[in-house]
């Protein structure tokens, strides 16, 4: 198994979390909605980190959007 770390590779870190948090996102329709939505806005929440509105202004539109729907 692949480890992807925010200091080794911060780009597969972020999409990693992006990714993670789209999981969460579509868990939270079926299951514990609360529960799962704080976790998506955290895993959002950290690919921002990486993200900037200024480099990645596309996908970081896209994630203030997953961010909405789960708040």
């Amino acid at each position: 198994m692949k480890v992807r770390t925010l200091d080794d590779l911060p780009m597969d870190y972020a999409e990693t979390q992006y990714n993670l948090g789209n999981v969460y996102s579509t868990l939270a329709e079926v299951k514990d909605k609360a529960e799962n939505c704080e976790k998506a806005v955290q895993a959002y929440q950290e690919a921002l980190s990486i993200y900037t509105k200024e480099e990645f202004s596309e996908i970081y539109r896209i994630i203030g959007e997953n961010i909405k729907k789960c708040l």
